[in-house]
């Protein structure tokens, strides 16, 4: 036998934790068994604790002499990356949007455009064509502001949802709105469709927001987002069936940072606060090198943290696994390759940010021509950072896999490696430190 390369310790007061990136295992020790290990590792052969050393094994701590490791990564990174058995497409039904956020990526390629019944059509055909090779089709409505469309929503997801029943194929549904629209009317119409999550945004209370995420004509959107939700109080209280779940997230900048903190009180305050859960995300502009207005890493890591335990003191749900560093195989949408942004033309992108963009379009929906791919597509799916002698020979690949975002590392060559390093030992602890005071 011999140590793995991902394994990682902790001192945390009278104990260690033990971590290892590749199989995720946590384990606390004592410091005399602590020193046990440490024996065991630099040389498993030697006669020890066998009982220890079956532990260490089980947790991938220890590995067989002929396992490698970076080939397993590598293997497995591949086998998510081009597998065929989940179907996810992200539809937009228009690229129009009611708002006109000014940090939004998508401000400058918005416009009137709305799905067609022909691209309507070529949809359901092409998950009709893929329908008996997977087993989950997940479908997330996006715009522009998907609820602009919300009857061609509602007629789409009619149609899917009998297609997957009639294939035994596991349906999953999600939307992201700006809430605006979110009436008491399109959330039953959700709910018929399956829709189990629902992604609204809410950036500080009511003056903060109302300044920075306003209507095209430059009108106030908060009371009126409030006064949905309000209106779906009674919906939750009764509770005839699963019902989605609404997160609420809140962008955040240097100039609405402490009013995050403000919103989580205003809704812990309130009856929305019992189907309500919140996170905060950093705005990102590659322009803003300096960060002028947008946080650096290092800072909005200090943000979410606080913000994270001021939502437990305030009693709402935190997942123990929240700041738990996982590991990923291949990252989101962009580097798998039965995924698609769908736009309201039919266009076809990888990722979320690109949808508009026409140089980063692979294609158009029912159209099986081969086109040439752009650079970044091959990027996406083809990106090893096993072959990298800086990644390979680093502790956190399983978890980094290279940098993070696809898009930010091809696009604006940014990558998350540092900070992922320096955060490491902090989210392992503050895993921990959830983990048991649930207990």
């Amino acid at each position: 036998m011999k140590s793995s390369k991902y394994n990682i310790f902790i001192e945390n007061g009278n104990n260690v934790l033990a971590y290892n990136s590749r199989t995720s295992a946590l384990a606390e020790v004592s410091y005399p068994k602590y020193d046990t290990i440490l024996k065991i590792l630099e040389n498993p052969n030697n006669e020890c604790d066998e009982k220890l050393k079956q532990d260490l094994f089980y947790g991938g701590f220890l590995i067989q002499d002929d396992f490698d490791e970076l080939a397993s990564i590598r293997h497995d990174m591949y086998r998510a990356r081009f597998s065929t058995e989940i179907l996810q497409l992200t539809i937009a039904p228009t690229a129009d949007c009611n708002f006109r956020c000014p940090y939004c990526y998508e401000k400058d390629v918005l416009e009137n455009k709305v799905m067609t019944d022909d691209v309507e059509n070529k949809i359901i055909s092409f998950i009709k064509s893929k329908i008996n090779s997977i087993h989950t089709l997940s479908i997330t409505w996006y715009g522009g502001e998907p609820l602009l469309e919300s009857k061609r929503i509602d007629r789409m997801s009619e149609q899917i949802i009998e297609i997957c029943n009639e294939h035994g194929v596991n349906y999953d549904a999600g939307i992201i709105t700006n809430g605006y629209l979110l009436t008491r009317k399109n959330f039953l119409m959700l709910v018929k469709n399956k829709v189990k999550t629902i992604q609204i945004t809410l950036d500080g209370t009511e003056e903060t927001h109302d300044k920075r995420r306003y209507l095209k004509d430059g009108g106030k959107t908060f009371s009126k987002i409030i006064d949905n939700l309000y209106a779906l109080v009674d919906i939750y209280k009764e509770k005839k069936e699963e019902l989605p779940r609404i997160n609420v997230r809140i962008n955040t900048d240097r100039n609405n940072k402490d009013e995050a903190f403000g919103l989580l009180k205003y809704i812990s305050n309130s009856p929305l606060s019992k189907f309500i859960a919140l996170d905060i995300a950093a705005v990102y502009d590659p322009a803003d090198v300096e960060h002028l207005y947008t946080l650096t890493l290092e800072e909005y890591s200090k943000v979410k943290n606080d913000f994270v335990d001021l939502c437990r003191d305030e009693g709402f749900q935190i997942s123990n696994t929240l700041f738990y560093p996982k590991r990923v195989n291949a990252i989101c949408v962009c580097d798998r390759v039965n995924t698609g942004v769908i736009g309201p033309d039919g266009s076809v992108y990888k990722c979320w940010e690109e949808i508009g963009d026409i140089n980063a379009c692979i294609g158009q929906v029912g159209n099986n021509t081969v086109l040439n791919l752009p650079e970044r597509y091959y990027d996406y799916m083809l990106f090893d950072p096993t072959l990298s002698e800086q990644c390979s020979n680093c502790n956190i690949l399983p978890i980094c896999m290279g940098g993070g975002c696809p898009l930010r590392r091809s696009r604006d060559k940014v990558k998350n490696c540092e900070l992922q390093m320096k955060n490491i030992t902090s989210s392992i602890l503050k895993s921990y430190q959830l983990i048991t005071s649930s207990n």
